[in-house]
């Protein structure tokens, strides 16, 4: 699987052979921050993007290449450093202030449907 950004394309290969192509709606939003995380466990992958809220999370689906959103984490993205997905929970480390100090492990459920 290769998300091919450039392109705004998702492509999937099986033996160095294209076998399927998707186009991917979130690239071209302003709002996408340009990181994807990829839960292994799951195996899904969600996009992370910044609203005047905080933080929305997006899955990306594998077939379409469409992202839904699942909802929103009432952090601004610049406190959100080093997010990582595992078993349907979001880890990150948030930060209080701009310049980075005491930070804590934070953890969040997603609301995978």
């Amino acid at each position: 699987m290769l998300f091919n950004h450039p392109e705004k394309k998702l492509e999937i290969y099986h033996q160095q052979q294209l076998q399927h192509t998707a186009n991917l709606d979130y690239v071209e939003d302003k709002t996408w921050i340009k990181q994807l995380l990829y839960d292994a466990s799951q195996q899904t992958i969600y996009g992370l993007f910044s609203t005047r809220d905080g933080t929305r999370i997006k899955i990306i689906d594998a077939i379409t290449g469409l992202a839904t959103s699942i909802g929103e984490v009432e952090i601004a993205t610049y406190q959100i450093e080093k997010a990582i997905i595992h078993n349907q929970h979001l880890y990150y480390l948030q930060s209080e202030r701009l310049n980075g100090q005491n930070k804590g492990l934070m953890k969040w459920k997603l609301a995978v449907p």
